[in-house]
């Protein structure tokens, strides 16, 4: 793996699931727009006075004149980072995937001159802090952003690439390209941070920070022995598990709620399988080859092998039938929470794998 930067950059990442997607279409480097769909609705703001926040920001008045003639483009900002559509990430590697899905955290917060935090964000102070978020330290503005990394073609983008509007050396905006031909940015004054297909707003050219060709087609999780964090999804029903303190507070950062260790993980023993649903946003957990290649068949995405089963404590597993999305299957040790989960009609699918 290799950083493309100027700076000696490092880490700690978290895996990612990996999708194709047909290559971006050529663009050359000047900023153009085609026909949007309609705007979304954006706060009208006060000429006079955004010009003295700009300033005293550090903007100047060109930036300041730039950056309010920027086309209001139609965008979403309920994309949920669980539920990504299965395209939106292409041919990504673990850091591409961890820098888009930090960015995504902060769809719908307020653009706000020289705004370098979740309160409020410009456009260089989002891609800065989603960066630094992962272990990479980039630069603070557009116009010394646009030298990190190194050079891309717009027409072979990855997630994570930075993409700058304006002339080089006095660029006035930044948005990072997140797959599937969509940008996610924070735009102007009186809009927020949101997601938009690049065609209605082209940059003039693009700079790579992570730059990882060898990245393998699958990652896989790294198995580790330990106590097992046990998270709860308080919007999806969802239970997850792992022994990485890294996932478990990406995870409660985004809201997730811990509920404490689940089991301990032995250091070796019959792997167990993980596996992701990109389309509900589901885990499932399985000791059964079988079941794995069954459900990679059907589209789920392979993650590698999460942990190993030994011990003698037996995981039990059940399946609520009535499950739409994610929590279809759940796994405890305490023959109660099985019973009091049975009572509800959930179904005994028996033992699970062993820990301690």
């Amino acid at each position: 793996m290799k950083l493309s930067s100027k700076k000696n950059l490092g880490a700690l990442l978290l895996p990612c699931l990996l999708l194709a997607l047909p290559a971006f279409a050529h663009a050359d480097e000047t900023t153009t727009t085609t026909p949007a769909p309609t705007a979304v609705e954006q706060k009208s703001v006060n000429q006079d006075e955004e010009l003295k926040k700009a300033k005293a920001a550090g903007y100047s008045e060109e930036q300041f004149k730039k950056i309010m003639e920027m086309p209001n483009v139609a965008g979403t900002t309920e994309i949920l980072v669980a539920k990504l559509a299965p395209q939106i990430l292409q041919r990504t590697s673990s850091k591409q995937s961890q820098v888009v899905n930090e960015a995504l955290k902060y769809l719908g917060v307020p653009y706000v001159w020289g705004g370098t935090t979740p309160a409020g964000f410009d456009c260089s102070g989002l891609m800065q802090y989603a960066y630094r978020a992962t272990g990479i330290n980039i630069s603070r503005v557009t116009y010394t952003q646009e030298y990190e990394g190194t050079e891309v073609s717009l027409n072979a983008l990855e997630p994570g690439d930075l993409l700058f509007y304006g002339a080089r050396g006095s660029t006035h905006h930044v948005a990072m390209y997140i797959g599937n031909g969509q940008m996610i940015h924070a735009p102007q004054p009186g809009d927020v941070v949101k997601v938009i297909e690049m065609k209605y707003f082209m940059p003039s050219f693009a700079r790579r920070i992570i730059d990882e060709p060898d990245a393998p087609a699958v990652p896989g999780v790294n198995p580790k022995a330990g106590p097992m964090h046990r998270l709860y999804n308080p919007n999806s029903g969802e239970h997850f598990y792992t022994s990485t303190d890294a996932e478990r507070d990406n995870l409660t950062g985004q809201g997730w709620q811990l509920e404490g260790t689940a089991w301990t993980a032995p250091e070796a023993g019959a792997p167990v399988y993980r596996l992701y649903n990109p389309n509900a946003g589901d885990h499932h957990y399985t000791m059964n080859s079988n079941e794995r290649d069954m459900l990679q068949k059907a589209g789920w995405n392979y993650e590698g092998i999460s942990w190993y089963s030994d011990g003698d404590k037996t995981l039990l597993r059940v399946y609520n039938p009535q499950a739409k999305g994610a929590g279809a299957h759940h796994y405890t040790l305490s023959g109660g929470e099985k019973a009091a989960l049975l009572a509800k009609g959930w179904k005994d699918e028996g033992s699970a794998w062993n820990g301690k």
